[in-house]
C-alpha cells in the first residue's frame, strides 16, 4: 500500500481556536503535493564522502558533543516506555540498547542474533562498536541499573524460550544468567534499584492471562538479595484493574526506587495513567490517578465508542499516548512526564482518529497537579519552519508502510525524567517531530531522499526541557540534536543528575519510523546508530531562555553544513549582534525570480519585509532603531530555497 501524507497548511490561531483536524488510525488520506520550505529545484550538493564515515565518528553538534557508539538493525527500542539505556558511574559510561547486525532486513526478518548491544567509555575514550550481543541467547527489550555491589546489570527477555535473563558486569566482564523469576509470565521487564533491592515491572503477552481484570496485565517482582532468590515472583500489580484499564501491555508502566521508596507508573492509549507509590520496599502501596481516561472498563481496541454522556455522539477526549517516565528527587518526591493528545472511536471500526496536537504533561508530587509544558503547536515550533504555518503532520497509519509512527506515540513522545542531586533541577528530554524538516524525493542532495524514497515524512529531533525550581516553571524545548533530514528517537538519559552535564543515548537513521512497525526499506549506511551526547547543563539553561530553541538546526548528521546552505549561494549578515541596523548581502549561484527578505520578532509578528526581483547579488539593509534590544528572527527566500537566522539587537 502506498503510503500518503496529509499536509496540513494554515494559521496557528485557527489551529488553536478550531482544534486539529483528526486522523483515523487506519486511514489512507489525499496528498496535497506542495513545496516546503527546503526544496530547492538545484540544492547545491554538499560533500560526497559521507559513506567514508566509520562508527565512531563523532557528528557535528553546535550544543555539546556527540559521538557514534554502535549500529543496530533491529530498530525498535521500546514499544512505548523505554528502559533506563545508559548509566553514568562517575567518569565512565555504559551505552546499551536493542541490538541485531542482521543484513537485508524487513519486519519479518528472524533477526536470530537479537539481543543487548554494549559499549563503554573508561573516561578517556568509547570501546570498539559491538558486533555481537552480551547474552549468550536471543534476548532484547531491557534494561541497566546498579546493583547493590556497585555493579551494572541488565536485564531483558527471552520472548521465544520464555525466560528473563539477568545479566552482571563483573571485573571478570559480563556474566550471563536466567533469572528465577517465574518464566512464561511477565516480558518486556522495567527494572527500578536501591541498593540490594531490584523491583521489576512486567507486561502479559497473551490476553488471556489477566491480571485483576487486565488483559495483557501487569506483573510485580522484587528481590532483596541482588536477584538471588525473589519475594514476589511475578504477582499481579496491586490495584490497578480493568475499571481504569482495560488493558495493560509490555512497555506500558515506568518504575523507580530510592532507598525504600518505590514509584510505579502505568497506562496506555484509552486508559488511566495511574501511579502507585509504597514507602516500605515494595510491601504496601497507596494509588493515585494521574490523568483519568472518563470510561471506566472500556476497551479501545473494539468497536466502542467514545461516548460520556449516552447520546450515541463520539466525543473527543484527551487520552496519554502510552509513553510516560518517572524520577524520584532527593526529597523522595515523585516526577513524572508523559504525552497526551485527542482521539474518538465512532463505533464503526477497531480503529480510531486522533488529533496532531500533543501536549508534553508534567506532573509532581507536590503540587499534586498536572500542566502541560510544551505543545507542538506552540510557536516555538511553528516557527522551526520560519512561517506561521504548520507543516507536514503525519498520517499516522500503522498499515501504511513508509509512515513516521511510532506505536502510539504523538508528535511530542517518549519522555525521560532527570532531577539533579545538586540542586532543585528537573529535566524532560523526549523527541519531537520538527515543524518543517521533511523527506523530499526531488531535489539534487541524494542524502535527503530517506531510505524509502517516500516523501513528506516529517523528522524527529530530541528536545529538552529544564527547571530551575523543581518543576515549577520551565524554559523553551531545547533542541540537542539538530540533524536536518535525520530522525533521532528513543533517546534515554540518567535519572538522576550530580554532575555538570547532561548524558543522551538515542537512535538515529536517515528515514522517519522504522522496518519493524512501518517497513522502511533499511539503509546500511545511516539508519540505526546508536549515538551517545554529552551536553553541559548550564548550556541547556542558556539556551531554554530563547523561543528559538527547538530550531537551530543543521543540515545534514554526517557534515558541517548549517542550514542557511539550502540557499544555492552565499548569505552574509552582519552585524549580529547588532545597534542600528542590520545588512543583508545574498550572492547566488543562479537567478531568483523573486526573492524576499522578512523580518519577525520572536512571537511569530511579522515586523518588516523587503522583496527583489530576478536576484544574483543583492543588498538590503534593515533599520533596527526603532526596535527594542533582544532576539529577532531573519527569514531570507529565494525562490523555493529558504534560509533562516537569528539576529541579536544589543
Amino acid at each position: 500500500m502506498k503510503r500518503i501524507t496529509f499536509f496540513i497548511a494554515f494559521f496557528i490561531l485557527i489551529l488553536t481556536t478550531l482544534g486539529l483536524r483528526a486522523q483515523h488510525h487506519q486511514a489512507v488520506n489525499k496528498v496535497f503535493k506542495q513545496h516546503t520550505d527546503h526544496t530547492i529545484p538545484n540544492a547545491v550538493i554538499i560533500q560526497q564522502n559521507h559513506q567514508t564515515r566509520g562508527v565512531g565518528d563523532s557528528f557535528p553538534s553546535t550544543i555539546g558533543h556527540k559521538v557514534v557508539v554502535g549500529k543496530t538493525t533491529y530498530d525498535l527500542q521500546t514499544n512505548e516506555v523505554l528502559q533506563d539505556r545508559i548509566l553514568v558511574q562517575g567518569n565512565e559510561i555504559h551505552a546499551t540498547w536493542t541490538m541485531s547486525q542482521e543484513t537485508g532486513v524487513i519486519s519479518t526478518s528472524a533477526f536470530a542474533d537479537r539481543g543487548t548491544g554494549y559499549n563503554f567509555f573508561n573516561g578517556t575514550a568509547w570501546g570498539a562498536p559491538p558486533t555481537s550481543r552480551l547474552e549468550n541467547v536471543r534476548t532484547g527489550f531491557g534494561g541497566i541499573a546498579l546493583n547493590g555491589n556497585g555493579n551494572p546489570i541488565y536485564m531483558s527477555h527471552d520472548f521465544g524460550a520464555k525466560q528473563i535473563i539477568l545479566i552482571e558486569k563483573t571485573s571478570g566482564g559480563w556474566t550471563n544468567a536466567v533469572s528465577t523469576l517465574t518464566s512464561n509470565t511477565g516480558y518486556w521487564p522495567h527494572m527500578a534499584t536501591s541498593g540490594n533491592w531490584i523491583y521489576v515491572m512486567a507486561g502479559s503477552d497473551d490476553s488471556t492471562k489477566k491480571t485483576n481484570g487486565v488483559t495483557y496485565g501487569y506483573y510485580f517482582s522484587r528481590s532483596n538479595d541482588n536477584g538471588v532468590t525473589w519475594i514476589d515472583n511475578m504477582i499481579p500489580l496491586p490495584l490497578v484493574d480493568s475499571v481504569g484499564h482495560y488493558y495493560g501491555g509490555g512497555n506500558n508502566a515506568a518504575i523507580s526506587a530510592r532507598d525504600s521508596i518505590v514509584v510505579i507508573v502505568c497506562g496506555r492509549i484509552g486508559t488511566d495513567l495511574t501511579m502507585l507509590r509504597s514507602s516500605d520496599y515494595g510491601a504496601t502501596w497507596t494509588k493515585k490517578v494521574i490523568w483519568d481516561w472518563p470510561l471506566d472498563n472500556f476497551d479501545f481496541y473494539s468497536m466502542n465508542i467514545t461516548d460520556t454522556n449516552n447520546d450515541n455522539i463520539p466525543d473527543t477526549l484527551w487520552t496519554i499516548d502510552g509513553s510516560v517516565d518517572i524520577a524520584i528527587d532527593k526529597a523522595g518526591q515523585s516526577h513524572v512526564a508523559f504525552p497526551i493528545y485527542r482521539v474518538y472511536k465512532d463505533g464503526t471500526t477497531t480503529g480510531w482518529n486522533f488529533y496532531y496536537r500533543t501536549l508534553m504533561s508534567y506532573y509532581n508530587s507536590v503540587m499534586d497537579s498536572v500542566k502541560q509544558v510544551d505543545d507542538i503547536y506552540a510557536w516555538h515550533h511553528i516557527l522551526c519552519a520560519g512561517d506561521s504555518l504548520i507543516r507536514s503532520m503525519p498520517s499516522y497509519s500503522l498499515a501504511t508502510p513508509g509512515d513516521a509512527k511510532y506505536r502510539d506515540g504523538g508528535t511530542l513522545t517518549m519522555p525521560q525524567v532527570s532531577v539533579n542531586e545538586n540542586n532543585n533541577d528537573v529535566y524532560i528530554t523526549y523527541t519531537a517531530i520538527v515543524n518543517g524538516d521533511l523527506t523530499e524525493i526531488n531535489i539534487a542532495h541524494p542524502y535527503w531522499l530517506g531510505s524509502s524514497g517516500i516523501d513528506g515524512q516529517p523528522y524527529r529531533d530530541v528536545m529538552v526541557l529544564a527547571s530551575s525550581d523543581y518543576g515549577a516553571t520551565f524554559g523553551y524545548p531545547v533542541n540537542i540534536t539538530r540533524t536536518r533530514h535525520y530522525e533521532e528517537v528513543y533517546p534515554s538519559v540518567p535519572e538522576r543528575i550530580s554532575g555538570a552535564d547532561l548524558h543522551f543515548l538515542y537512535q538515529g537513521d536517515i528515514e522517519p519510523g522504522n522496518v519493524l512497525m512501518n517497513e522502511d526499506t533499511y539503509d546500511s549506511d545511516f539508519e540505526n546508530w546508536m549515538i551517545y551526547q554529552k551536553v553541559p547543563i548550564a548550556d541547556i539553561f542558556t539556551e531554554s531562555a530563547t523561543m528559538s530553541a527547538p530550531c537551530n538546526q543543521f543540515e545534514l548528521p554526517l557534515n558541517t553544513q548549517n542550514i542557511t546552505q539550502a540557499i544555492n549561494g552565499n548569505i552574509n549578515v552582519y552585524p549580529n549582534p547588532a545597534t542600528e541596523q542590520v545588512t543583508v548581502e545574498v550572492a547566488l549561484n543562479e537567478m531568483a525570480k523573486k526573492c524576499q527578505f522578512e523580518l519577525y520578532d520572536m512571537t511569530g509578528r511579522l515586523l518588516s519585509t523587503i522583496q527583489k526581483s530576478n536576484v544574483t547579488n543583492q543588498k538590503v539593509i534593515f533599520n533596527m532603531k526603532s526596535y527594542a534590544s533582544g532576539n529577532y528572527m531573519l527569514k531570507i527566500s529565494a525562490d523555493y530555497a529558504v534560509s533562516m537566522h537569528k539576529i541579536s539587537l544589543h
